[in-house]
């Protein structure tokens, strides 16, 4: 059932989603808090003030528009509307082993396999836990200093919308293992043998995003300034597919050029031998997949 409370300054009705547990008062501004969303458990152990203005987000998205590599020329979208948000995540940091087998191929085409362990010590990976959040967006807005975490109080979420968080943290930690997993498997083809997760500590703060939404072409899109360095993730249709391509060629031959010559000279590539032939196309490869996704050819983002 939805919460209904009255504006303390304009006396205005105010409905606010489920997962809200600030808003600003559409009709005079006032901020709106409710303080049962965000007791026992539901309570963020700390937050990242926002640093920025709503002026110097305005400024990084120009910016961002202005200076980007990729952007297409004349692009020139029109902010409909700017809102500070404090979004809830996850923070983890934890010692992570891996131990996978994969496959091997050896020169006479049998495949056999080997035992790889893999090991990482990860200090605040952050996943946002709003359902309502994008995750690609999200994911885009991770780069926060932690340092300036401060302890949570209500005081720092006036002027803002404050989302609480709807996914569970088992969901998460899933993600978590997920992403980590298809990360060492992109480099080694196989199966998961052994994994586990040592000296693992969990923080639910949070971080502080300007969502701004745009219009370009008729179509909107939603735009996220990190409200603590000014970063820009977005999504939409501003990336120049003609720019993308000519730096993705460019970039494809001067890698593979340097490789082909070392090659030559370590005699790795020497005509006619396999393991010749079988480096050359996993090295195009890799290559083909590495700058496709650095340049962003197959998505589309402002």
């Amino acid at each position: 059932m939805s919460h209904v409370f009255n504006c303390s300054t304009c006396g205005a009705q105010l409905v606010p989603s489920e997962t809200v547990a600030s808003l600003a008062c559409p009709f005079c501004g006032n901020t709106g808090i409710l303080p049962s969303r965000l007791e026992g458990a539901a309570q963020p152990a700390a937050l990242i003030a926002f640093s920025l203005t709503k002026d110097q987000a305005k400024q990084a998205l120009e910016g961002h528009w202005s200076t980007g590599a990729l952007t297409v020329r004349g692009f020139k979208p029109q902010l409909q509307k700017i809102t500070p948000v404090y979004i809830p995540f996850y923070l983890y940091s934890c010692d992570y082993h891996l131990e996978l087998a994969c496959v091997s191929l050896n020169l006479v085409g049998d495949d056999d396999f080997r035992r790889v362990c893999c090991s990482a010590t990860f200090d605040r990976i952050n996943l946002d836990a709003s359902r309502g959040m994008p995750d690609d967006l999200m994911n885009a807005l991770i780069e926060y200093d932690y340092s300036a975490l401060k302890p949570f109080s209500y005081d720092y979420l006036l002027g803002s919308i404050t989302e609480i968080a709807d996914e569970s943290r088992q969901a998460c930690e899933t993600r978590l293992r997920n992403g980590l997993q298809r990360t060492f498997l992109e480099t080694n083809e196989g199966y998961v043998c052994h994994e586990s997760f040592d000296n693992t500590r969990v923080e639910y703060v949070l971080l502080p995003a300007y969502l701004c939404e745009v219009e370009w072409e008729g179509d909107t899109h939603l735009v996220a300034v990190n409200g603590q360095t000014g970063a820009v993730a977005s999504q939409g249709t501003s990336i120049s597919k003609a720019k993308g391509m000519a730096l993705f060629v460019a970039e494809l031959v001067v890698i593979l050029a340097v490789a082909v010559v070392v090659g030559v000279l370590a005699g790795t590539f020497a005509l006619g031998s396999l393991a010749g032939i079988i480096a050359t196309v996993v090295l195009l490869v890799a290559t083909w997949v590495h700058l496709w996704n650095r340049y962003g050819m197959g998505r589309e983002d402002v």
